[in-house]
C-alpha cells in the first residue's frame, strides 16, 4: 500500500474522488474538516490516476493541510487581504510538508549522487510532479542556503 493512502486510513480521513472540472478553476483537490462530523475530508479530481504522479502530489500536499493546518474551519472563502496571506502561508506549509514526506532531502541527494541529472529526472525517481520537485529544491534553497546543483536549464531554482 502506498504509504499516503496509509496515512488517509490512519487518520480515518474520508476521501472521495469526484467531479472538479465544473470549479472556476483548476482544481485538482481540497481537504477540509467537518465539525459536525467531527472528521476531516479531501476531495480529489475524479481524473487522477491512483498512483499516478500527479495523484501522489495532489494528496501529498492535501494530506499536508491536515498535517500543518488548525482543524477549526469548514471551507473559508477569502474575506481580506491579510486572510488571503493566512491562506497563502498555509498553502506554503502543506507543500513543504509534502516535499519533506514524498522527497526528503537526505533522499534528493542520494537521488542526485546516483546520476539523477533533472527536474525531470528526480520527478520520475519520486514518483511526483516536476513542480513539487521545483518546490522542493526552492525549500532546500531557502533552509539550507543552497540548492544541489542540476545541470538543466529546466531547473530554476532563485530567492
Amino acid at each position: 500500500m502506498d504509504p499516503l493512502m496509509h496515512l488517509v486510513e490512519q487518520e480515518q480521513i474520508f476521501l472521495s474522488m469526484k467531479d472538479l472540472s465544473h470549479c472556476p478553476r483548476l482544481i485538482y483537490g481540497l481537504y477540509f474538516y467537518d465539525p459536525k462530523e467531527q472528521q476531516p475530508h479531501i476531495v480529489l479530481d475524479k481524473r487522477l490516476k491512483e498512483g499516478s504522479p500527479l495523484f501522489r502530489s495532489v494528496l501529498a500536499e492535501e494530506l499536508g493541510h491536515h498535517f500543518t493546518v488548525p482543524q477549526s474551519n469548514f471551507l473559508v472563502p477569502y474575506t481580506s487581504y491579510s486572510h488571503k496571506i493566512a491562506l497563502s502561508r498555509d498553502e506554503r506549509k502543506a507543500l513543504m510538508w509534502a516535499c519533506d514526506f514524498l522527497a526528503p532531502v537526505s533522499s534528493v541527494v542520494k537521488a542526485l549522487e546516483s546520476g539523477c541529472t533533472s527536474v525531470e529526472e528526480l520527478a520520475e525517481y519520486f514518483n511526483i510532479t516536476s513542480w513539487l520537485i521545483r518546490y522542493r529544491l526552492q525549500f532546500m534553497k531557502e533552509k539550507l542556503g543552497w540548492v544541489p546543483l542540476i545541470p538543466s536549464p529546466s531547473v530554476v531554482v532563485s530567492k
